[in-house]
């Protein structure tokens, strides 16, 4: 019981962050180049190092940095604020919240009761590692407490279902990210985006798709192709980018994907792509090819290699090999 409750406490703060993160996002970069080339000297290195010099922290070496001037448009620790979190509910439909923690997204439209909290909208997220199933929670008012006790509960609105149709069978250590956007283009509907994923992946595999907002009636799409990119870099993360700043700099690619192995397999630093359903078909066949942006890059993809080549020229400033992000907004 004491292992469920911490893994219910860690994941609703991370749902918070993640929301916070969103309501936060920073304006369109004019130095952020929509380009095809691998980015390995950009504002990604920038945010590392104002963030350093912020913090008062020393480094020396080959990672030494030099103060720079803070920029606006990005986010800091100071720009966040902890809320304070809440509990999970108990389990439905054959799944629960155990193990879990691989996915989520914000739903602006769930929950219409919640402005009466101050907090409306819901949260789809992925439960338990063993079925990876997705339910849709409410959102309550958060509480600033170290008493397991005293936090809220949330509900659940919809309970778990597999959104995918059994398209990914078993995996072993999955990797997963989920992103709801409003409808699109010809889209009467909105939908609810994937991508999943495993540890090791030597060959390239489709892995995105979406499904309906409703878990009893998904009915899913996909899965798909991420341009030719290997898995090691497409498949961890999944948010939507801003519509002005897309329409400007990525047109008809709404989605930022990606994933930061360790081991330096999808580079050395993030990889983000922004890709796009648009121009593949309403919905894109299984098996179709997505058009896709690199936007951020630390090698270079080579075609059937499940890892990408690089050399120190690329790496990412403070980059270590053990280093794995796991999530974006």
């Amino acid at each position: 019981m004491d292992q469920e409750r911490a893994q219910n406490h860690w994941i609703v703060v991370v749902a918070l962050l993640i929301l916070l993160s969103a309501c936060n996002m920073p304006a369109a970069q004019e130095s952020i180049a929509p380009g095809h080339e691998p980015e390995t000297d950009s504002s990604s290195e920038m945010s590392v190092e104002t963030e350093a010099f912020d913090l008062g922290v020393s480094i020396g070496g080959e990672d030494e940095v030099t103060p720079v001037e803070r920029a606006a448009d990005l986010l800091y620790p100071q720009d966040f604020a902890y809320l304070g979190a809440f509990r999970l509910p108990e389990e439905s439909n054959g799944s629960n919240w155990e193990y879990s923690g691989y996915a989520m997204t914000y739903y602006p439209e769930g929950d219409p009761m919640g402005t009466i909290d101050g907090f409306p909208g819901s949260l789809f997220a992925i439960g338990h590692d063993h079925q990876q199933y997705v339910s849709e929670i409410n959102i309550p008012a958060p509480v600033l407490s170290k008493n397991i006790d005293e936090l809220n509960t949330a509900s659940t609105l919809q309970p778990f279902a597999d959104i995918t149709g059994g398209m990914f069978k078993d995996l072993e250590i999955p990797r997963a990210g989920l992103a709801y956007l409003p409808p699109e283009g010809n889209q009467t509907t909105g939908k609810l985006y994937f991508a999943w994923g495993q540890h090791f992946q030597f060959e390239t595999e489709p892995s995105h798709g979406w499904s309906e907002l409703d878990l009893k009636q998904p009915q899913p799409a996909g899965p798909w192709y991420v341009n030719n990119y290997t898995n090691y870099i497409t498949n961890d993360y999944l948010f939507d980018i801003p519509a002005e700043w897309a329409d400007a700099n990525t047109p008809g690619l709404r989605l930022a994907t990606g994933r930061f192995r360790d081991g330096t397999w999808s580079g050395l630093g993030p990889a983000l792509l922004a890709i796009g359903t648009s121009s593949s078909g309403n919905p894109p066949p299984g098996g179709a090819v997505l058009d896709a942006i690199p936007l951020l890059l630390y090698g270079e993809p080579v075609s059937g290699a499940p890892e990408i080549n690089t050399t120190e020229a690329m790496r990412m400033r403070l980059y270590k090999p053990s280093d794995e992000w796991s999530g974006g907004a």
